[in-house]
């Protein structure tokens, strides 16, 4: 990398030039009220904002301002990782998990982080910001180490000076302040200024929240100015794409975005038809990592008990699941493929299923695998060996003597003598296990979480288990 001038004409210029890229619009720059010059930084952060001018179209990487366009490499597969909330750890089990470093070393593959990932979430930690501050240095030595492979978009949770709070923190200062201690402010602000807002696949586009509105050109996208300010003092490309939430899960209508928003941003992105992948909007921190909302937009994300990512190539597109946490114990996911007659592997829109056929009830289950299943002309029973822990039956198998309480649809029932009786939601995953009330009905299972069950709607239901040994029945 170069800087373009001398330390004395840095101290009346603007801006200071990356690796022969200008400051006016049309490459990666760094400002210098953030950057005096790059001697005043620690070593650490000059190879980072080096990296960072290396991954740069210019530079003979793929970012182009504001938007990582890889449709440039189509045989190299993109790995999309969301959310992180400072749990770096995350990171390492992804990176292990896919063998990706490898790949990113031999520049193979791509690695893009769809933004928010500092901050931690739960109530105990959110004031708390080393390990925010353990995760950017993360990205630092990724970035560093792959400059030209890795990527990270900016999220909500990036900037600092939003003026929003999390579980009754200024999470922004504080995370301002911890950088400061650690010597890594001043590089911090450079890397945000520089930092990309949008990755362009020739089979999907991601975007940490939300597609940016009303844009003419993808051109008025790729040159959005990035300011730490709050978010309706941003330029609106930046805000809309890192703070707003699609209609059906928002809470506030002044920052969502509706289905046409979504496929008018994947044809301005030159790949109309295919989807777009946010984070920011976890719909279940329990029960899942992924969550489709509607045909073209899917969530993912990396903070929860789920752990996973998205896996794209120029025929292929996968969700890969890489396991759970439970009491704090991570979990590696289960094996998918199966020998066994009756449970037949399939793949549905990019995630891995096991179909159970007629011959499949009955068969062991394994742990952390989806099974997909059509509703019989029955009850399906789900066992524990021999023991029945509980029951999917639709209103026409139930009892006459409930079906006077109940209306017509599909229920999850365990003691029907006690009311432990739930009516199913489509699309709603239930956690089963742990604590016993669910939806207002409580069941009188045991402390042990011992699986997830999804209601898909018109008979179809998927079912999760935690633990070994279950298996689905019929009569």
């Amino acid at each position: 990398m170069t800087i373009v001038g001398s330390k004395e004409s840095l101290r009346d210029s603007s801006r200071v030039s990356i690796g022969g890229i200008q400051s006016d619009g049309q490459g990666l720059s760094i400002p210098l009220a953030y950057l005096y010059f790059m001697e005043s930084l620690p070593e650490i952060g000059r190879h980072f904002l080096q990296a960072m001018a290396a991954g740069s179209v210019e530079e003979g990487g793929y970012q182009d301002r504001r938007v990582v366009d890889l449709r440039t490499a189509p045989d190299r597969p993109l790995y999309l990782v969301g959310d992180i909330h400072a749990r770096h750890q995350v990171i390492s089990l992804i990176l292990e998990h896919a063998k990706l470093e490898a790949l990113l070393e031999k520049e193979e593959a791509f690695l893009v982080f769809l933004g928010d990932l500092h901050h931690r979430e739960d109530y105990e930690g959110a004031g708390e910001m080393e390990t925010s501050v353990e995760t950017f240095r993360r990205l630092m030595q990724l970035k560093t180490a792959y400059p030209r492979s890795v990527y990270c978009l900016l999220g909500n949770h990036e900037f600092t000076r939003t003026g929003g709070t999390k579980r009754g923190y200024h999470q922004g200062d504080l995370f301002r302040e911890a950088l400061q201690r650690a010597g890594l402010w001043e590089t911090y602000e450079a890397w945000l200024k520089m930092s990309p807002l949008a990755v362009i696949h020739s089979r999907c586009v991601g975007v940490h929240a939300g597609p940016p509105l009303e844009l003419d050109s993808l051109e008025d996208f790729k040159t959005a100015e990035i300011r730490d300010v709050p978010p309706l003092e941003m330029d609106k490309p930046v805000w809309q794409s890192t703070f707003t939430r699609h209609v059906d899960w928002s809470p506030n209508p002044a920052k969502h975005y509706y289905d046409h928003h979504v496929t008018d941003f994947l044809e301005l992105c030159g790949v109309a038809g295919t989807r777009l992948i946010t984070g920011h909007t976890p719909l279940d921190r329990e029960t899942d990592w992924m969550w489709d909302i509607g045909k073209h937009l899917t969530v993912i994300f990396a903070a929860a008990r789920d752990i996973g990512y998205f896996r794209v190539d120029a025929d292929a597109e996968r969700f890969v699941r890489v396991g759970r946490f439970t009491e704090g114990e991570f979990r590696p996911a289960g094996e998918a493929e199966h020998a066994e007659p009756g449970l037949v592997p399939i793949t549905e829109r990019g995630r891995p299923r096991v179909r159970v056929e007629n011959e499949g009830y009955g068969t062991p289950l394994r742990r952390d695998v989806e099974y997909l299943f059509e509703y019989p002309d029955g009850e399906v029973e789900l066992r524990d060996r021999e023991e029945k822990l509980l029951s999917i039956a639709h209103y026409r198998h139930l009892p006459a003597w409930l079906q006077s309480y109940y209306a017509m649809g599909y229920y999850l029932i365990g003691n029907s003598q006690r009311q432990e009786i739930m009516h199913f939601k489509s699309d709603l995953a239930m956690l089963l296990g742990g604590d016993g009330l669910r939806e207002g009905v409580r069941f009188s299972w045991n402390d042990q979480e011992f699986g997830i069950i999804t209601w898909l709607g018109d008979g179809r239901f998927v079912f999760r288990p935690l633990m070994d040994g279950l298996s689905l029945c019929t009569g």
